[in-house]
């Protein structure tokens, strides 16, 4: 069902879980949120999620974000264990 504690709906959430995804020096994670909350994230990061379909979570990035290859890279991975182990 639902990965947020703060929400009590029963649904699938596009983030179900917390995952940490890294690519050169950025370490990218994300933590489901409460449906109707949105992507809380900055800019590049932000628009690389809205891409790949996320809806609903809060991330955090460390490093040097302003890399966008390693960026990137630290998105792909985390998209990748969210959909090998959901």
């Amino acid at each position: 069902g639902c990965g947020s504690w703060e929400c009590r709906c029963d649904q699938k959430h596009s983030v179900p879980f917390k995952i940490l995804g890294k690519g050169g020096s950025v370490t990218i994670e994300i933590l489901p949120a409460p449906r109707g909350l949105g992507l809380v994230a900055g800019g590049k990061i932000k628009r690389l999620l809205e891409l790949a379909g996320l809806q609903d979570a809060w991330t955090k990035a460390t490093g040097s974000t302003a890399t966008m290859n390693s960026t990137s890279k630290a998105i792909l991975n985390c998209l990748r264990q969210t959909f090998s182990q959901g």
